[in-house]
């Protein structure tokens, strides 16, 4: 299972010259920011061929000094490995993408993925008020009216420290 360190690809610096705007992780990326400045590790589980496009739009919103971790998993035998795999590589946190052919909304693989990452505290994070639903511990995205869903039980042992809802920033 390869484990990939992401730079942006050409065309999404090609996309942030041309203005085109990361906005469905811009918002993700903000909070992260706000409630971990110091944390820059961030995890993700998907195909990564499939999911080339959303892995490059997430790196350009969460900026340079992120390290992105893509785990490419391709059946439900790899979720194992993928979690050994994030934790060896200290992954701070996980970002669920929505569309995910394997880690879709509302597949017991994702929740099961949520909860053992969440054993190891390392919580995931989400787009959708439907990550929350799936043990995301928060979500903020167009879905979520750009304001963040937070989990009122978080799985495992996450207890993170999450700042009050505020308005979004235009």
């Amino acid at each position: 299972m390869p484990v990939f360190n992401r730079l942006l690809a050409p065309w999404a610096l090609a996309a942030a010259c041309l203005g085109l705007s990361a906005s469905e992780y811009t918002h993700l990326a903000s909070e992260l920011h706000a409630i971990w400045p110091a944390k820059h590790r961030v995890g993700v589980v998907c195909d990564a061929a499939a999911q080339r496009q959303e892995l490059d739009i997430l790196s350009l919103a969460l900026g340079p000094e992120a390290k992105l971790l893509v785990i490419d998993a391709h059946s439900t035998l790899e979720l194992g490995t993928a979690v050994n795999a994030l934790r060896a590589h200290q992954a701070d946190f996980v970002v669920l993408l929505p569309g995910d052919r394997l880690l879709c909304e509302g597949s017991p693989l994702r929740v099961e993925l949520a909860r053992n990452l969440a054993n190891f505290g390392i919580p995931c994070m989400g787009t959708t008020a439907k990550s929350v639903e799936d043990g995301a511990l928060f979500a903020i995205g167009s879905d979520t009216d750009n304001r963040p869903r937070i989990h009122t039980q978080p799985l495992g042992s996450l207890r993170a420290e999450l700042p009050p809802p505020r308005e979004p920033s235009l």
